[in-house]
């Protein structure tokens, strides 16, 4: 299925329904997003509110290969900044962002684990998850991309 923009999204991991996810840009802008699923089929609700109540105001379907989750998530609060070094008022920041919490073994070129209690996800270049990773998630710390800004999730509904 394709999107307004024509795009298709495929999630190869079970989808996350049910949580509202909002967001708030520097300038005090909100908006919301939730999935809705049943079986492999999907869509991505968005709202231009701080929940996801009444009529959404777009709508873009999802392909799923993997199934729908209800739970086995772990929720954070995503800080999105212009710099590399996490300082500063974020450029963004999302509440209620939940992922799929596997089982720790390596999927789509990801493994996610909990080190010392804390969520981590450790993204690798094959599909085998060998080798060093690339990047390494780790909630709660800073995570700079290359000088064109930087990201930290904390964990707010943690798996471990």
């Amino acid at each position: 299925m394709k999107d307004h923009n024509g795009d298709v999204h495929t999630f190869m991991e079970p989808v996350v329904a049910g949580k509202c996810e909002t967001e708030t840009d520097e300038e005090g802008h909100v908006r919301s997003r939730q999935f809705v699923c049943s079986g492999t089929t999907a869509s991505q609700n968005y709202y231009n509110a701080s929940s996801c109540s009444g009529n959404p105001v777009g709508s873009d379907p999802v392909t799923v290969k993997g199934t729908c989750a209800m739970g086995g998530c772990a929720g954070f609060t995503h800080y999105d900044w212009n710099d590399g070094h996490c300082q500063g008022k974020p450029q963004t920041t999302t509440t209620n962002e939940y992922i799929y919490w596997g089982d720790g073994s390596c999927q789509n070129n990801a493994t996610q684990s909990c080190v010392n209690g804390v969520p981590t996800i450790k993204f690798y270049d094959d599909a085998a998850c060998t080798g060093n990773p690339r990047h390494t998630l780790t909630s709660g710390m800073c995570n700079p991309h290359g000088g064109h800004g930087s990201d930290m999730m904390n964990v707010t509904d943690s798996p471990c």
